[in-house]
């Protein structure tokens, strides 16, 4: 990191300070029209600069600065849950649940103010980019009198990445109280610079005092960066800091890829599906702006015609299995991607979104019962509510429904045992309840559809538990359970062939986004160390091999060897080692034992270094 000093016009921030805290005012003023700097260090993830070093992974300003005539105190930054960091620092995501873990990444809750005030004032960011408009955090303002207002951080709205990638079209702001205040270097593998984002937030309750304020995640994509905060009451009289200025022009792409997604077996379009891209832009690979299909099932990817040498993106929804598609080359105006109905995750709203519901069933009781009933339960879930206690009512109603309805169609009454046993499956993890309703499905419903489908079920549950079994055993310290397959070349691979050396095997796919957005990191650590004695064995999860070759062809510096057996992700060293999420990576030492997994970017070059440091 960089300690930069801002430049405010032809003001400089010193000076600025001076004014503010020397005091141009002939008496001091009152208490309650002096701005307050919030403490936010209680939530940092990490200081941008410590008595060890100084942080290069966030380059920002630091120390006191002044902006818009307010003090703000810079020392680090506070992260709260997105899904992208979480499984970029922690691992994949393997359940609904864990989407709301409140361990590795909390909510800041409780910050103290004890005062009244008119506007919030923040320095932020976010780190992934995110769906436009999509609320990523909410500020929460708790009044002493017990009244909470939410103020809403979207992205596109206050804040956008803390990096602008080549990817990145669009860089405006909707918000009009917000703006970009500082612009920096960003991360020469990426081609990227930095930016760091001020808002301004009206409180609706100014002559209320405001006991404590938090930062709420939303639990989507991007995660959000508190950096500093101050509140203060209006002033017209305060200077205005003028936006830092773009150091480029306005982008705009010329290039668009329409999608169409479908369901596998009924061939409707499917709203709400997750499209996540990645491309190459300018030789480097990154990930770029999500979207989500509409209606119709359609969404579009922009891209910048002749700077771009390949897309590729992932299709995801609850209740389908993900499904990957990327391109080298010329990009086709239009793809169609078909989801198939998940069989290990997100069956909960497969059960329930699996067919349209017709003019008959909208008279059904049951039908409509187990409509009301499930809308609940995703208010409940959308809330965090995803424990088996704060959900018995509604598994409950589940029961209820069946008692109050005997004469009802089985199909029916089976979709509702099978609604029941999937919150115990995906949602509160209780396998053997989850398991022991899908067999009462076979026993009290047997000439039903569901029925028809238990044993499927079963076995994809067995499946799913043996994977959770196999990733909890790739802990650190624990030896690795080698393979034995054979590379592109014909080649027999496995880790005990290269005993004695640092190995990483890299579960990835030229579709995967965040994969090729790793890959230069990859490279570079290949480069600065394979002839120390580090290996890497590249896992593709990609199912068309002659695509596979010619990303291969392209990448200088890849020339480690792949395994690829065409089967996506059915490949057989995935489903071996339970990766349901990529990219994927354990690090194993020259003994064989496993150092970690998912390590990244500088976490994976520190420990490959020092693994290669030891006697």
């Amino acid at each position: 990191m960089k300690n930069i000093k801002l430049i405010a016009g032809t003001i400089t921030v010193t000076l600025l300070a001076a004014v503010l805290f020397c005091g141009c005012k002939s008496q001091p003023p009152a208490a309650g029209d002096t701005p307050l700097m919030l403490d936010v260090s209680k939530f940092y993830r990490e200081f941008f600069v410590t008595a060890q070093k100084t942080n290069l992974a966030f380059v920002s300003i630091t120390g006191k600065q002044v902006i818009d005539g307010l003090p703000f105190d810079v020392r680090g930054r506070g992260c709260l849950f997105g899904e992208r960091e979480y499984q970029w620092k922690v691992g994949p995501i393997a359940t609904p649940s864990a989407v709301s873990n409140q361990t590795t990444y909390p909510d800041f809750i409780g910050l103290p103010v004890g005062r009244a005030f008119d506007e919030l004032n923040v320095l932020h960011a976010c780190r992934w980019q995110e769906v436009e408009g999509q609320t990523i955090a909410n500020i929460r303002l708790n009044y002493t009198d017990g009244t909470k207002i939410e103020l809403p951080v979207r992205y596109g709205g206050q804040v956008r990445d803390w990096q602008r990638l080549r990817s990145e079209e669009k860089e405006t702001l909707a918000d009009p109280n917000s703006k970009i205040v500082w612009r920096g270097p960003g991360i020469p593998a990426y081609k990227s610079t930095t930016r760091l984002f001020k808002s301004r937030f009206e409180n609706p309750y100014p002559m209320k005092t405001v006991a404590t304020i938090d930062f709420v995640s939303t639990h989507h994509l991007a995660s959000y960066d508190i950096v500093a905060a101050t509140v203060a009451n209006r002033d017209a009289h305060r200077p205005v800091t003028p936006a830092a200025p773009a150091n480029e022009p306005e982008r705009h792409f010329d290039g668009t890829c329409r999608i169409l997604v479908t369901d596998a077996d009924s061939d409707r379009p499917l709203a709400d599906v997750l499209v996540n891209p990645g491309m190459d832009v300018d030789d480097t690979g990154v990930v770029a702006s999500p979207v989500r299909t509409d209606k119709n099932g359609k969404a579009i990817i922009r891209y910048p015609k002749g700077r771009m040498t390949s897309l590729s993106f992932s299709a995801r929804r609850d209740g389908y299995q993900a499904q990957g598609w990327s391109k080298d080359g010329e990009i086709p105006e239009q793809v169609k991607l078909q989801l198939k109905p998940a069989t290990q995750s997100g069956m909960l709203a497969q059960a329930q979104n699996s067919k349209p519901v017709t003019a008959a069933e909208e008279t059904d009781p049951v039908a409509r019962g187990l409509k009301t009933l499930v809308e609940k339960i995703q208010e409940k879930l959308k809330a965090g509510q995803n424990t088996e206690a704060s959900l018995a009512e509604e598994l409950k109603g589940f029961d209820d429904l069946i008692a109050k309805n005997p004469g009802a169609k089985p199909d029916v009454l089976a979709q509702v045992v099978l609604l029941k046993a999937m919150l115990y499956l995906q949602v509160f993890e209780e396998t053997q309840k989850g398991a022991a309703l899908l067999q009462k499905i076979k026993t009290d419903y047997p000439g039903s559809k569901v029925a028809a489908k238990v044993d499927g079920m079963l076995a994809q549950i067995a499946k799913q538990d043996e994977a959770k079994k196999v990733q909890a055993a790739l802990a650190p310290g624990a030896v690795f359970p080698d393979f034995n397959v054979k590379s592109l070349t014909g080649q027999p691979l496995s880790v005990a062939a290269l005993k004695g050396k640092v190995v990483l095997v890299d579960f990835w796919a030229t579709w995967c986004g965040p994969c090729r957005a790793e890959l230069p990191n990859v490279i570079a650590i290949y480069s600065k160390f394979h002839g120390k004695g580090f290996e890497v064995i590249g896992v593709s999860l990609d199912s068309d091999r002659d695509k596979l070759d010619a990303f291969l062809k392209k990448q200088n510096g890849m020339t480690w060897p792949q395994f690829f057996d065409g089967q996506g992700w059915s490949n057989a060293l995935a489903v071996k080692y339970g990766v349901e999420s990529i990219p994927f990576t354990v690090l194993i030492g020259p003994g064989g034992k496993i150092i970690g997994t998912d390590l990244r970017g500088a976490a994976l070059e520190s420990a490959v270094a020092a693994a290669l440091a030891k006697p």
